[in-house]
């Protein structure tokens, strides 16, 4: 059972000026590029082991952005995890403005979404909703432009520097809303 939330049209920016409608949505295989940094078609071959689900943002056939996350326990989720996420290699780096924005922005709001709708507040537990290790150069797109609460630096396994981000509940809630604030309200696509 995938867990996500449907499909859902986006407001974008193309350089930074022309506005375009991008597309949140469940990925298939054929959406999983080869010369990305991360193995996704190898992350898309596991993910029914693992429980894992492939959100997709995409303006016409063109992705732009992929975010592999899961819900645990599965038999009574109570977090999301983010376990990866990455944006087109064309749209990466300190360029300002960029090609397409904001798409790690959207994605994550996809997986905040996902929390805040499908997990009970029953089963929030420790009050973490979305849980996200970052590589350390990332630390500072988490930390600064998302908003997230940084818990500390982790080594997963021997030589791999993490750092720990969450979201509670009550911060999930607030960066939907200022997300959607900034950029305008994602509407629902039927399917």
């Amino acid at each position: 059972m995938d867990f996500h939330i449907g499909a859902y049209q986006v407001p974008t920016k193309i350089y930074g000026t022309m506005a375009r409608t991008a597309v949140l949505s469940p990925a298939n295989l054929s959406d999983m590029p080869t010369n990305w940094t991360f193995p996704w078609r190898e992350l898309w071959r596991n993910n029914r082991i693992d429980g894992l689900t492939i959100v997709k943002m995409s303006i016409e056939d063109e992705v732009w952005g992929l975010v592999q996350y899961g819900i645990f326990p599965r038999n009574n989720p109570s977090i999301v995890v983010i376990d990866h996420l990455e944006t087109n290699p064309v749209n990466r780096g300190k360029q300002s403005p960029r090609l397409v924005e904001p798409v790690g922005k959207w994605l994550i709001w996809y997986c905040v979404n996902v929390g805040l709708k499908l997990i009970s507040q029953s089963n929030l537990g420790d009050e973490r909703l979305v849980l996200l290790f970052s590589k350390p150069r990332a630390f500072e797109y988490y930390d600064s432009k998302i908003g997230m609460n940084y818990q500390g630096t982790k080594y997963l396994s021997p030589g791999e520097k993490v750092h720990e981000f969450i979201f509670t509940q009550q911060g999930a809630f607030e960066y939907s809303t200022s997300q959607q604030e900034i950029w305008g309200s994602p509407t629902p696509i039927d399917s």
